[in-house]
């Protein structure tokens, strides 16, 4: 049985459909081939090469992998934004990770195969890559920014959320024995960023 795996999975595979839409020209293409070999594309169009594992899709349209420019992957919006608020908050990250591989994988199912994720909590969106990456869980591939950057004063960011990032952050170093991170810079001519230093200060006491 593992000796069949592995041959099937080192012979090529050709996916054959009605169409096929080729996004360099526009055009529709018909009939379709698609041969993939290990992890990638090697050819598009012709015949199956010899010995390839030929699977037919039938009456469908097969299209390149889309891409999704600003995604925050691992979270959701419901149609209650309370309850999304209670879930981010009650979640601990541990379990917030498993609702974020559920995410990714309904990404993959839905065509996106790379997303650009721009901002998430914990490092949870870190993590995430590096488990798709490490093929452990199914997802898109992922370009990461970490942390979300913006003004302040943006829908989004605010002196409030930042502070309780900063806190946060110098509570779990705290609690595991390692320095404090330091506060960051501010700028006094920045009514923004005089907040945020009085609130992060508040936080600290």
């Amino acid at each position: 049985m593992f000796l069949l795996a592995a041959i099937l999975a080192a012979s090529p595979i050709a996916l054959k459909a009605t169409r096929m839409f080729d996004a360099r020209t526009g055009a529709i293409v018909q009939p379709a081939l698609v041969v993939v070999e290990g992890k990638r594309i090697s050819r598009v169009g012709g015949s199956p090469p010899a010995g390839a594992q030929v699977i037919d899709l039938g009456d469908v349209t097969l299209l390149p992998g889309l891409i999704d420019a600003h995604t925050h992957l691992t979270f959701e919006a419901g149609p209650s934004w309370y309850r999304d608020t209670m879930d981010s908050l009650l979640r601990w990250p541990t379990e917030q990770a498993q609702y974020a591989a559920e995410y990714a994988r309904r990404t993959l199912d839905a065509g996106f195969t790379t997303v650009r994720d721009l901002g998430s909590a914990e490092f949870l969106d870190l993590g995430l890559r590096n488990a798709i990456d490490s093929g452990a869980v199914p997802g898109p591939r992922m370009i990461i920014a970490l942390s979300a950057i913006g003004r302040l004063k943006n829908l989004g960011v605010g002196p409030i959320v930042a502070a309780d990032l900063v806190a946060s952050r110098r509570a779990t170093a705290l609690a595991m024995g390692k320095p404090p991170m330091a506060t960051p810079p501010t700028r006094s001519n920045s009514g923004s960023n005089r907040r945020i230093a009085k609130t992060t200060s508040r936080t600290r006491r």
